[in-house]
């Protein structure tokens, strides 16, 4: 059994622009998603970049010995060195001038390329494949999954290098595949560097994605609803793999951006994905969010015609602050009013305190069932929630 989930992370992420042939410094790490805890054993990484012909050359940390650079294969992560490990890089062309061709014919001014750093397969389990939705994501021969990530798009100019190199970008991206293994999709799920509550991908986001991928057959929304969004990452996917008639995500002001940015990258023929600020509580508040960052003129309550209209309502990863379960369970007693309404939980212990929640739906004599399931990873666990109708 996989015992928990590991991400790459950067500390210090690539340039937004670079040349051909220019040096440049990352800094990452390997911790768990709220990045309270380091990786703990030592594994290798290996990173490839997405477009043909361009190839990511690793560097000695000394430009003095600059003659020993070499084709990046892997670099070691060292548990608990602090700081993050510091890794020197260089983009170059296997065939310049079919670069330049492909750039002219796309009529584009660079070259975009984006890096993707995964485990290395020597330190991958040899008893487990390749994971079979989150993509470049593989099981560690310490029986652990440790999540890969992609670059936001780095603008690589071909022309002589420069000593001079842009701004870090402060997103990354993280990538699950959808549909039929010989016609998977990928989706691309953006996440800011920095620790933030709401804007970075959680383990029960993908813990859930993957629930929804196994149980699609049996799961037949016509609208959903997910609470405390974050990314949009398990409300996204639902989209994808449920095909309900819509998808409402959800979350307070500071995460529509990053929910607005997802949604767009991720488009659902058929259904109609929303974003909406919902403040959690008896009196549910919700508003659209625009562009710029500012709600409308007035939070407008959402009316009964709006809460018995779902009839799936996500849940990842919310149970984590516990002053939050009372409003919680205040929001799904008025989402809950529809007749086959119902909630989908995912959830991964984090305190023991925590599960104060399940006996507070008891209170409310609502009727709670664990999901049963064999599936790795084990740290996970789905519970469906509904009011019992007389």
């Amino acid at each position: 059994m996989t015992s928990s989930i590991c991400y790459i992370r950067f500390r210090k992420p690539p340039p937004t622009t670079c040349h051909l042939n220019q040096p440049f410094t990352v800094v990452w790490d390997i911790e768990s998603d709220l990045g309270d805890h380091a990786y703990e054993y030592p594994v290798s990484l290996t990173c490839e970049t997405t477009t043909k012909d361009i190839r990511v050359r690793l560097l000695p940390l000394e430009k003095k010995q600059q003659q020993q650079q070499q084709v990046a294969s892997t670099w070691d992560y060292v548990p608990y060195r602090g700081g993050g490990i510091v890794t020197r890089l260089m983009l170059v062309a296997d065939d310049v001038g079919r670069v330049h061709k492909t750039k002219k014919r796309q009529r584009a001014a660079s070259a975009q390329v984006q890096l993707v750093f995964s485990l290395a397969p020597a330190s991958r389990a040899a008893s487990h494949a390749d994971h079979p939705l989150w993509a470049h994501s593989h099981c560690s021969i310490h029986d652990d999954w440790v999540i890969g990530l992609a670059t936001m798009p780095i603008s690589l100019s071909l022309s002589e290098t420069t000593d001079k190199t842009s701004a870090s970008e402060h997103q990354v991206q993280r990538m699950i595949k959808t549909g039929p293994e010989n016609d998977a999709r990928l989706l691309w799920i953006s996440e800011d560097n920095e620790q933030t509550i709401a804007r970075h991908v959680w383990d029960c986001g993908l813990a859930l994605s993957a629930f929804l991928e196994r149980n699609q057959g049996t799961i037949k929304p016509k609208h959903v609803i997910e609470l405390g969004s974050g990314t949009g990452l398990a409300g996204i996917y639902a989209a994808h793999v449920l095909h309900p008639l819509s998808v409402t995500l959800t979350d307070l002001p500071n995460a529509m951006p990053i929910l607005r940015q997802n949604v767009g990258l991720n488009a659902c023929k058929g259904t109609d994905i929303q974003v909406h600020v919902l403040s959690w509580g008896a009196q549910a508040n919700a508003s659209e969010y625009d562009e710029d960052g500012a709600d409308d003129a007035t939070l407008t309550r959402w009316d009964d015609e709006d809460a018995t209209r779902y009839d799936l309502i996500l849940l990842a990863d919310v149970l984590y602050n516990q002053g939050s379960h009372d409003i919680l369970l205040d929001t799904l007693n008025w989402l809950l009013a529809g007749p086959d309404a119902k909630v989908l939980l995912a959830y991964k212990e984090r305190n023991p305190d925590e599960r104060s929640f399940f006996t507070k739906v008891g209170a409310r004599h609502w009727k709670c069932t664990r999901i049963e399931e064999q599936d790795d990873p084990s740290v996970f666990e789905f519970y469906w929630i509904s009011k019992k109708h007389i």
